[in-house]
């Protein structure tokens, strides 16, 4: 729909730019018509923009045939586009955590591998993580994740997590690493989207591992 337009004004476009991947976006819907993503200058809770497919110059002909293909694609979203001018409501639901793995990377770097689920139909990006990680009852360490994590609609996201070693606490849990499984447990909490309602949720999770072959690797090269 709409006349063709010259690269140059395409590549100038910031609209082409999201839909083609060159600039990112939070998109919580595509369909054939359009896609639906959540302004980076919000207006008020929940603002969001729908654009079509293809670049077009409006004319009273190509207007009309806009407002019937976008009004489509609004009528799809009506369900989410109530929640997001509720801000958060019981609709939203929370990402699912997993320790999906531990590692001792060295003897001052514990590596903790942790899996999001993000059950909604909609990608969001949680921000501003802190944690602490514990091995049984004692905690080892505490940490904070500056990047945003992008959560893709229901799907799962893995990453690191940084970890600041206490020492004492990991001396006194060196008994429970050398049995022949410990469990490591995380908790934490992390910021929602503006849309989302600028909320903190809550986070944890636990896995059971084990690391003696690793920790005595380990000790063994502090004694050499």
């Amino acid at each position: 729909m709409g006349s063709a337009r010259s690269c140059r004004e395409l590549e100038d476009c910031v609209f082409c730019a999201i839909l083609a991947g060159r600039s990112p976006a939070s998109v919580f819907y595509e369909d054939e018509l359009g896609v639906g993503f959540l302004s980076t200058g919000l207006v008020t809770t929940g603002h969001a923009l729908i654009v079509p497919r293809g670049h077009a110059t409006l004319t009273p002909v190509t207007g009309r045939l806009y407002c019937v293909r976008m009004l489509r694609v609004i009528v799809r979203l009506l369900p989410l586009a109530i929640l997001l001018l509720a801000g958060c409501s019981s609709m939203f639901k929370a990402p699912s955590v997993k320790v999906r793995g531990v590692d001792i990377v060295s003897s001052d770097e514990l590596g903790v591998y942790v899996t999001f689920y993000n059950p909604n139909r909609f990608a969001i990006d949680i921000a501003d993580m802190e944690y602490r990680v514990f091995i049984d009852t004692l905690n080892c360490g505490t940490g904070r994740r500056e990047p945003e994590l992008r959560l893709a609609s229901r799907d799962s996201t893995t990453a690191a997590f940084p970890l600041q070693i206490d020492y004492g606490n990991l001396g006194r849990a060196l008994p429970n690493l050398m049995n022949d499984s410990v469990e490591f447990r995380i908790m934490g909490d992390y910021r929602l989207p503006k849309v989302l309602g600028k909320r903190k949720l809550s986070f944890k999770a636990g896995k059971k591992t084990a690391l003696k072959a690793k920790v005595s690797d380990l000790l063994r090269g502090w004694f050499k």
